[in-house]
Order: structure tokens, then C-alpha cells, then sequence
């Protein structure tokens, strides 16, 4: 008779668990959500002078009525200039932005090899050289409402990037994200693949601060070659710019020495230093047999080849870059759910390796330890630095450079649980010294290698004029980046909200004492009435 009152004691208990199931099914109830995600796969901001925003992108799912009507949007815009300077390069492509939307819009929109030169300078009234921007841009962008659920979802690609007079420059860049809003919750995934990018172009920095290369003394120009450890084609292994100039004026010196001005003869010798030289370079060795046009063809041949070997340096730096990226890929995530233990904030981030000049380093993730990235970074700050200050001291501290910033955060507010995370791949900052004008006036005052070649009767350099353009444009009377300049590579941002909906229960931890289905609870109540009753009887027969 046991087994009969265990079994109507675990009806009971039976039901009483369905009865409880049912509260936890109406507290887990469907709630509203919104994600919104944000990129900028690279910007550019010059100050007044110019600001460009390239690959910019914002979407939007939401459910949740205290935001808008349900829907979601995606919306791009290829590129956004701006400048104070020029009002007329206030333009964007496409205008207007490309977007989907559901409800109320295309849910699918795309862009096919628009070309960014092309489209500025389609401006009616305005010619905008190439100088502001060059490249093409290719997008597919959709957006979903179905039901209750809501999602967008957007992929751009950007190619052949050229940007601020040459500044920076790019290969390749990707970017893709999605959002979406769900009853059980909101979440939003974002993601920028970047090839290789010149970040800081050496000669289009200096020039956008008010010097040209050819400025530079040559002495300047052997320790700015010597700090990037780049090597120069025409001089011998272990020597450096500034000794194979003395090496080659010392030779050219004695040449000529070896000419009597008076008679008009070759009464002298060259030393063995000089003859060495000239014979790495196949010229003769003048004795005192030579003719004097003999050897004034040796010093012809001996000036040629200075001349070379500067031209040569300085046209390595004008295709120099001074800081480049192979290669950055960054991405995003938020879950914004019910709980903050069911919801999440996620960042990855891989920076690919790192050339500045001739010095190559290794890239690094987020998997990294904080002290091995700050190491990294550090090492590319100490490099700029000495590199820079090579020009002048005072230009040590013109660039610094930040990698993988990011935020990662989970909290409950208002009722609502809010997901963010948000990083940057690189924040280049470039922070001329307040006294420029005097650092600008020092260099000027030396001898620059421009003016050497020309003392030796050689053609200087034609240096790509692409910042010079710009300033033309701009009607710069001063450098475009004189007042400073950031350029910020692969920035992305992800929001995730969620709550219940105002109609439905709060959510808890423990379920309360009271509630499920009434009609549930009092058959449990009767059934454990009768399981006692039961008891009773067994009892009773036993007797």
C-alpha cells in the first residue's frame, strides 16, 4: 500500500513542477531589443584644413518601441570630406548615402566600382583634384523585418586608396557587420579587413608641413636613411650617405689637384685613397702622362656620380613610407540578453607586421599580453621619434602612435542590459611643435641637398607633388598639416540593448511563491488532498 501513496504524492508533486515550469516559462517571455553597429574603415582628420571619412557605415536593428518603429536600416557612405578652408569640398559619395531599410525602404541596395576622384569632382562648379581622394568602392547592403524579428547586414570593399595629397594610402580594405534584434535578445557583429596601408607617407608629411626633401642637408638626409636602416644603391656596404659624399668630394679635390693652374699641365698624383676609388669605378688614374682634359673628365665622372648618389638618396626617401601596416583585421560582437551572465562584449584584433623605412617588425593580436603589445608600440614611438628627430630635434615627438584601443563593457541600466565594445586598429597622431615657423627657418638656412645637385650643375628631383596639390587647392598659405593631423585605421563600434516588454513580467532570479495557471495549482491541491486521503484509508484497513 506504500507504492499507492507514493504514487499519488508524486502526482502531485508532478504537477505542482508543471505548475512551476509554466511561471518559468512566462517569465523567460519574449522581449524587445535593439543593435546597432558603426564603422569607419579609415579617417582622416586635418583639422580645418580637411577631414575625410572613408568606408562609413551605420546600422540599426530594432524592436523596441522606445526607439522607433520596428525595422532595421543599413546605410554607407563611401566617402565624406570636409573643410573649413573650402566649403566646396563639403561633398560626400554617394549622396545621398546608400541604405536599405525594411520597412519603408529598398531591403537591398549595392554600389558597383564607384569611383571616389570621379564623383568629388563631379560637383557642379567644383574641380577637386585627385589630391583629396582616389579609389573605388564596391557595397551590398540589406535589411530584414520579419515578425518580430529584425536584421541588417551590410559588405564593402574599398580599392586603390590614395588620401590628404598622398598622406595615406591603401591596397585593399574589407568591411562587413550584422545586427539584429530577437525576442530572446539583440546582438550585433562588425568586422574590418585591411591590407597593406600606408599610414604616413615621409615625403607628403614633410611637404604638409612646409618643407620639400630637397631641403633636407645631406648630412640631414644620411642620418634620416641611417635611423630607418635603408640602404642607398651606389654606396659601398658599411658606409653611409654623408662619408661616401666626403669620400667623393676628397677624391674630386684631389684630381684636381693634380693640375698645375700656371702651365696648365698634369704635374701631380693622386693618393692610394683616390685611386682605390677610382678604380671601383673604372675611371682613370691620372699621372703625370694624362692630359689635363683627361682628367677633368675624371672629375666630370667623379661629380656624375655625387650627384647620383644624391639623387638617388632622396628619391628613396620621396617613396618611402614612414610608418605602413601589412595587413590589420578587427571585429566586434554584443549580446545583449535576458541577464548580464547570458549576455556578452566581445573584441578581436590581429595588427599584421609593422615596416618603418627598412626596420620591419612583427604584428601582434589582442591574445597578446598587454605588456608584449606595449612593447611593441613603444619600439614603434622610439623609432619614429629617432628618425624624426634626425630632421630636428624638435620634430621627435611630431608622430605617436596607439594600437588596438579598445572598451568592452556588459551592464544592467534601467531595466535594460547593454552591451557595447568598441576598438581601433591604429590612431596615428601626427603634433607639429609650437615653434615650427623657427624649425621650418633653421632648415631652410642650411645647405640642402637640392641646392648641392645644383652646385654640381645636376637637375633636382621632381618629388610627387600630390600635397602640393592640395595646398594649392586649399589656398594654403601655410603646411595643411601645420596645425596637426590623426589618421585612424579600422574603427568599429557595436551596441546591443534589451529588456522585456513593458506588458511582460521582470525577469528574477528565483521564482515567486504564487502564479502559473490557476486551474493547474487547484488540481495539484486536490490531488495532494487525495494522496492523503489515501494514507487514511491504508490506515485504516491495516487496523
Amino acid at each position: 500500500m506504500n507504492i499507492k501513496r507514493f504514487l499519488a504524492a508524486g502526482t502531485a508533486l508532478g504537477l505542482l513542477g508543471l505548475m512551476s515550469a509554466g511561471g518559468l516559462a512566462n517569465a523567460q517571455a519574449a522581449g524587445v531589443g535593439t543593435s546597432k553597429a558603426s564603422t569607419t574603415i579609415l579617417n582622416v582628420d586635418l583639422g580645418d584644413a580637411l577631414k575625410l571619412r572613408v568606408g562609413g557605415d551605420d546600422a540599426q536593428s530594432t524592436t523596441d518601441q522606445q526607439i522607433g518603429p520596428s525595422g532595421a536600416y543599413s546605410r554607407l557612405v563611401g566617402i565624406e570630406a570636409s573643410s573649413s578652408m573650402l566649403p566646396a569640398l563639403n561633398v560626400r559619395i554617394p549622396d545621398p548615402a546608400i541604405e536599405s531599410r525594411a520597412p519603408g525602404g529598398p531591403p537591398e541596395a549595392s554600389l558597383a566600382g564607384v569611383d571616389f576622384a570621379s564623383g568629388i569632382a563631379a560637383v557642379p562648379g567644383v574641380a577637386v583634384p585627385a589630391s583629396v581622394a582616389t579609389g573605388t568602392i564596391d557595397a551590398t547592403l540589406r535589411s530584414l523585418l520579419d515578425g518580430n524579428l529584425a536584421q541588417s547586414s551590410m559588405d564593402a570593399g574599398v580599392s586603390n586608396l590614395g588620401l590628404a595629397g598622398g598622406l595615406v594610402s591603401a591596397e585593399r580594405m574589407g568591411s562587413n557587420l550584422a545586427t539584429g534584434a530577437a525576442p530572446a535578445q539583440a546582438d550585433a557583429a562588425r568586422s574590418v579587413d585591411v591590407g597593406a596601408i600606408n599610414v604616413l607617407d615621409l615625403g607628403a608629411l614633410l611637404n604638409g608641413l612646409g618643407m620639400t626633401l630637397s631641403d633636407l642637408p645631406i648630412e640631414t638626409v644620411s642620418a634620416l636613411l641611417a635611423e630607418l636602416g635603408v640602404p642607398i644603391t651606389g654606396i659601398p656596404q658599411g658606409s653611409d650617405l654623408q662619408s661616401y659624399v666626403d669620400f667623393l668630394n676628397a677624391a674630386i679635390d684631389d684630381v684636381q689637384a693634380t693640375v698645375d693652374e700656371t702651365s696648365q699641365t698634369v704635374t701631380g698624383t693622386v693618393d692610394s685613397t683616390t685611386d682605390q676609388l677610382l678604380g671601383s669605378l673604372a675611371l682613370p688614374v691620372p699621372t703625370t702622362e694624362s692630359t689635363v682634359d683627361e682628367v677633368m673628365n675624371t672629375v666630370d665622372e667623379l661629380q656624375a656620380t655625387l650627384a647620383g648618389v644624391i639623387t638617388t638618396a632622396l628619391n628613396t626617401l620621396d617613396a618611402m613610407t614612414l610608418l605602413r601596416l601589412d595587413g590589420a583585421s578587427v571585429g566586434v560582437a554584443t549580446k545583449a540578453a535576458q541577464t548580464i551572465e547570458d549576455s556578452a562584449a566581445d573584441v578581436t584584433a590581429e595588427v599584421g607586421g609593422i615596416t618603418m623605412g627598412g626596420i620591419s617588425l612583427p604584428g601582434t593580436d589582442l591574445t597578446a599580453a598587454a605588456s608584449q603589445i606595449n612593447e611593441l608600440v613603444d619600439t614603434v614611438n622610439s623609432t619614429l621619434s629617432g628618425a624624426l628627430g634626425t630632421i630636428h630635434p624638435s620634430l621627435g615627438s611630431l608622430v605617436s602612435v596607439s594600437m588596438l584601443d579598445q572598451v568592452e563593457s556588459v551592464t544592467a541600466d534601467n531595466g535594460y542590459v547593454r552591451s557595447r565594445a568598441g576598438i581601433t586598429a591604429l590612431t596615428a597622431n601626427v603634433t607639429p611643435p609650437a615653434e615650427l615657423a623657427s624649425v621650418l627657418s633653421a632648415i631652410e638656412s642650411a645647405t640642402g641637398a637640392g641646392e648641392t645637385l645644383q652646385s654640381l650643375g645636376a637637375p633636382v628631383p621632381g618629388f610627387d607633388a600630390t600635397m602640393t596639390d592640395l595646398q594649392n587647392t586649399l589656398n594654403s598659405t601655410l603646411g595643411v598639416l601645420a596645425n596637426g593631423a590623426t589618421v585612424k585605421v579600422a574603427d568599429v563600434q557595436s551596441a546591443s540593448d534589451y529588456t522585456f516588454t513593458a506588458s511582460g513580467p521582470t525577469p528574477v532570479n528565483e521564482l515567486p511563491r504564487t502564479g502559473g495557471f490557476p486551474i493547474m495549482a487547484a488540481l495539484a491541491a486536490i490531488l495532494a488532498i487525495g494522496a492523503l486521503g489515501t494514507r487514511r484509508l491504508v490506515v485504516s484497513t491495516n487496523r
